[in-house]
């Protein structure tokens, strides 16, 4: 038996390897035919694959890295098949088109066809993908902002402050405040994207509120960059449910954007304070007051740009052009004129852009006299922005204070006793029966009989306006400034859509204008250039 054992042990080792390498010569032909088959099949499906692949890629998905390294290892292996029967074949059938018949060659050939067949038979079997990709996770807030995005050097304190704040545990909510197009969201872009470069957080959402809030589209704009899907239909059960998934975030930053009025952080589903003490949340408004209800600990104003990064910002956007010696000095006052105001510089600046000599001139002339409306994307850059912030105010009394502000002398701060004498002077003169048929007439200090009422009364307006950011602080506490960007829509409003002021700061220019045309104006402010560059206002009021 044990003979017979021996004696099978050794036909094993021997007797099968003889008969498996006879096979390569015997299946030469077969080897190879089922190799050139099974190669069309791996190559046929991995089309199919790269094709789903593509597919996804186009929904932005993410391709699964089993399914890419099975299509770089399917290429090579096919293109291997390809060049082997390609090359070794054509060479053995030399050989045989010469009656020569290399044994060697052709065991040699047929084993590695058969080789490589094993190989394709594995990546068929390896080939079945369900799917080949994943939802991409949303991008992250930052990640789209310009990457030549840079603070101005008059503005690097506060954003320097401002990322402290974020840096402070005991700071909640931040408040960044300023007047329309100042620059505040650009402002706050970067303290987010600077913010994720240093990792302060594990989240950051962003959200733009606007003037008449709606919790559904705010939770939307927050929900998307998490990636979350809401199942709920109320906005209370997507509050809950959003709620709950910010409070997996360890550290999470909420950027509110454009605030008017104030939120309900709770029915949105923001979880703040105690609820999550690793959340902040930064506020951007026009109001500093609007910060203030929101409970903001820390308020950060931002106000227009100084000579020197206001002319940095216009020369990049307006191109070299503006250094060529004879558009220069224009190019100049005109980006003074947009006086430190971010979007009316960037509007401007790329309204001129590439533009003739003449055009230059031509908005230097409409910028000098308040008619900058026609500068192309004004309008719908600048004056629709400040528009929102005029028909905001409460009260007509406020708007009716804004409007008569702009009678003051640009250049001058503007003492608010004056503004009082100015608003009674008004309310006294015309009766109003007289200026309704020509449109809203001028309402201040209704109910107001003493001086000292109106006196209270026109510094509370005043306090409101600064708070809105329609008016800048003056160089005491007893005066106010205006914008000149501002003051030039407040001139368009009072002349074109109230129709309740005249102000020109070129006298000459009402020089032809019949009494008619000028009586159904509640006062005309007029500019006077005496020798010596003297500047005196008068004012007339009906």
């Amino acid at each position: 038996m044990a003979i017979v054992a021996t004696a099978a042990k050794i036909g094993e080792y021997t007797i099968a390897p003889i008969g498996r390498q006879l096979g390569y010569l015997i299946q030469y032909d077969s080897n190879i035919i089922s190799l050139r088959e099974q190669a069309s099949v791996l190559e046929k499906h991995g089309a199919g694959v790269q094709g789903l692949v593509e597919a996804a890629a186009r929904k932005g998905e993410i391709v699964l890295p089993n399914v890419q390294g099975w299509l770089t290892s399917t290429d090579e292996v096919c293109e291997d098949c390809r060049g082997f029967i390609t090359e070794q074949v054509k060479e053995h059938q030399k050989c045989a088109d010469r009656l020569f018949l290399d044994f060697k060659s052709r065991h040699r050939i047929s084993r590695e066809a058969k080789e490589r067949r094993l190989r394709v038979d594995q990546l068929l079997r390896d080939g079945v993908f369900e799917p080949v990709s994943y939802p991409a996770p949303p991008p992250k807030v930052g990640s789209s902002f310009g990457g030549d995005w840079e603070v101005f050097e008059s503005r690097s304190s506060v954003f320097k402050e401002i990322m402290e704040a974020l840096e402070d545990d005991k700071l909640g909510v931040v408040g960044v405040y300023g007047m329309a197009g100042v620059g505040k969201t650009t402002l706050v872009k970067g303290v987010i994207k600077q913010a994720g470069e240093c990792k302060l957080f594990d989240e950051i959402v962003m959200a733009v509120v606007s003037q008449v809030p709606i919790v559904r589209n705010i939770q939307g704009e927050i929900s998307d960059e998490l990636g979350l899907k809401f199942e709920e239909e109320s906005d209370s059960g997507r509050a809950r449910w959003l709620c709950e998934r910010l409070k997996q975030v360890k550290r999470l930053l909420v950027v509110l954007d454009d605030l008017w009025t104030v939120v309900d952080l709770e029915a949105i589903g923001i979880p703040h304070g105690d609820a999550h003490k690793g959340c902040k949340i930064v506020l951007t408004s026009r109001n500093q007051d609007v910060c203030n209800e929101m409970n903001c600990l820390v308020n950060f104003p931002i106000k227009v740009l100084p000579d020197s990064d206001a002319w940095k910002l216009f020369r990049k956007m307006a191109g070299a052009i503006v250094d060529t010696p004879d558009l220069q000095p224009i190019a100049t006052n005109i980006a003074k004129r947009c006086a430190g105001l971010l979007i009316a510089i960037a509007t401007v600046a790329r309204a001129l852009k590439s533009k003739c000599a003449h055009a230059w001139s031509d908005a230097f002339h409409q910028l000098q006299n308040s008619t900058s409306k026609n500068i192309k994307g004004m309008h719908a850059n600048v004056y629709s922005l400040l528009e929102l912030s005029y028909n905001f105010l409460e009260t007509n009394e406020l708007k009716s204070c804004f409007l008569l502000c702009s009678i003051f002398n640009k250049e001058l701060d503007i003492p608010i006793e004056h503004l009082m004498r100015y608003g009674m002077g008004l309310r006294c003169k015309k009766p109003i029966e007289h200026l309704m048929r020509y449109g809203m007439v001028l309402r201040l200090f209704e109910n107001v009989q003493k001086l000292e009422d109106a006196r209270n009364r026109a510094y509370s307006l005043v306090d409101t306006l600064k708070a809105c950011c329609l008016l800048l602080d003056g160089k005491s506490v007893d005066s106010f400034r205006m914008h000149d960007v501002i003051r030039d829509f407040a001139i368009l409003v009072a002349l074109n859509g109230e129709r309740v002021l005249l102000v020109r700061d070129d006298a000459r220019s009402i020089e032809g204008l019949n009494k008619n045309a000028l009586d159904q104006y509640a006062a005309i402010s007029l500019t006077y250039t005496h020798s010596y560059t003297q500047l005196m206002h008068t004012h007339y009021l009906h």
